[in-house]
């Protein structure tokens, strides 16, 4: 039984020495993980990202980069067959070394002795640029986005995918009004409007445009209404409203006749008041004064105190009909005869023993009764001659 004894322990001391011997062969080794657990084995792997990656930002482009022993920075390692350990690649041009060469990533963590950088550098969109990490920090020019070949049209550092101007350099990324459109290429940049709509193509956007429909580059706005003088319908007198009562696109505060439409503004007589609606167009009545109301102006109704909205006049001689003392004979003076008609109106001089009377001439319909001064002139002789006969003692009364 002794003997039996004897080659156990014996046994099992041997076995806890091939352990211990194994144990440490491992333990001489560094670990790996596998390349799909490596941070940045897509650095590697991607034939778009691997001839620019720069994951630790150290400005070495990745294929480049190399440890004073000629290694590459980032080992991957490599498991023939999966299993648990393997050789483990330190160079790109060695598939296989044994064992990992432990002054290229003393730490195990995927990244050469002369690359590491503290922090850990950081990719989470996976581009092989870091977002974080290296000498001159964010090398990514657009973190957090995926760009491997890292497009930078306008060369302002920052990439077109994520640049709010990309056709123009603006570093500072000032976005004023936070619309997602940078300053330098916003054309409304104090006004918030992210469809960037321009529907005159003059550069400058409709929400801020004062002419959004007329092209006008410059915004002249003279009078200081907010309408730009290429579309304001009273570009010399401010009106924001742009009111325009009878739409003929002169607006009410400078149309020379708001409520009657005159697109041509035409005036003959320079009073500020258009022709169209002018009571007397010919002659300059700013006032347009009409104290008869008959849609004349006193300056040129020819019976200014006596409606005639026609301004008939038989005689032409510029005073109208009704009020004329001799409509039927020109008499401009309107001189007034001695005589009056029976209702005791005055008789134009004119027509004073005219069978063309009128105004109060005529007695009846024919016109002026012609035998009348006469009887008058009778009737003042025989009065007179009756006062003489009383006052002669010497004559005789019948």
């Amino acid at each position: 039984m002794q003997w039996i004894q004897t080659m156990l322990l014996a046994h099992r001391q041997s076995i806890s020495g091939l352990t211990a011997v194994v144990g440490a062969l491992f333990l001489a080794a560094p670990l790996h993980a596998r390349p799909e657990d490596d941070p940045f084995h897509y650095c590697e792997t991607d034939p778009n990202i691997i001839a620019t990656a720069d994951v630790n930002c150290n400005g070495i482009a990745r294929p480049d980069e190399r440890d004073p022993q000629g290694n590459d920075c980032l080992d991957i390692s490599e498991y023939p067959g999966g299993g648990i350990f393997g050789p483990c690649e330190t160079n790109d041009d060695t598939p296989y070394s044994w064992p990992c060469d432990t002054y290229t990533d003393p730490t195990d963590d995927g990244l050469g002795a002369t690359c590491n950088t503290l922090p850990f550098p950081t990719d989470p969109d996976m581009d092989c640029f870091g977002d974080s990490a290296g000498p001159i920090g964010i090398c990514d020019n657009c973190p957090g986005l995926y760009n491997p070949a890292q497009e930078d049209s306008d060369n302002d550092g920052v990439g077109d995918l994520c640049d709010n101007c990309p056709t123009a350099s603006n570093p500072s990324q000032r976005d004023t009004d936070n619309d997602g459109f940078g300053d330098s290429c916003d054309n409304c940049r104090d006004v918030p409007n992210p469809m960037q709509l321009d529907p005159d193509l003059d550069l400058v956007g409709s929400a801020c445009d004062n002419c959004a429909n007329h092209a006008n580059i410059d915004q002249a706005d003279n009078d200081a209404d907010n309408a730009g003088d290429v579309c304001d319908n009273c570009p010399d007198l401010p009106n924001s409203d742009q009111a325009d009562n009878d739409a003929d696109n002169a607006g009410d505060v400078c149309d020379n006749c708001p409520d009657l439409p005159n697109a041509d503004q035409a005036d003959s007589d320079t009073d500020n008041v258009g022709n169209v609606c002018d009571n007397c167009p010919d002659l300059a009545n700013s006032d347009q004064a009409d104290n008869d109301a008959d849609s004349l102006g006193d300056l040129c109704d020819n019976c200014p105190d006596l409606a005639n909205a026609d301004q008939a006049d038989k005689d032409a001689d510029l005073v109208g009909d009704i009020c004329d003392n001799c409509p039927a004979i020109s008499n401009p003076d309107q001189s007034v005869s001695r005589l009056t008609t029976v209702d005791g109106e005055a008789i134009g001089r004119a027509c004073e023993y005219s069978t063309e009377g009128g105004a109060g001439c005529s007695t009846s319909d024919t016109g002026t009764t012609p035998w009348l001064p006469f009887a008058l002139f009778a009737i003042a002789g025989a009065a007179i001659a009756f006062s003489r006969r009383r006052q002669d003692p010497g004559g005789s009364i019948e």
